[in-house]
């Protein structure tokens, strides 16, 4: 259950920092309405993917070989 919870809380975490970050969006970028929605949906959209796709790539890889990899990433 846990395993869920977690990424779950941190999507739903890092959506608040975007919806908390919208009055400075609208004020640098000046968007109409269904521009700003659009902003906020797509970010959602990609996490979601990038969620689904990070997770498949880490059954295939192994957490081990992911690690190094987003450590040496940093690195550089």
């Amino acid at each position: 259950m846990g395993v869920i919870a977690l990424p779950c809380m941190l999507y739903s975490m890092d959506l608040t920092v975007l919806n908390l970050a919208v009055p400075a969006l609208s004020a640098d970028l000046e968007p109409s309405a269904s521009q700003l929605l659009w902003i906020i949906d797509i970010y959602g959209f990609m996490v979601a993917g990038l969620l689904i796709t990070m997770g498949t790539l880490g059954d295939r890889m192994g957490r081990a070989a992911r690690t190094c990899t987003a450590q040496l990433r940093r690195a550089t």
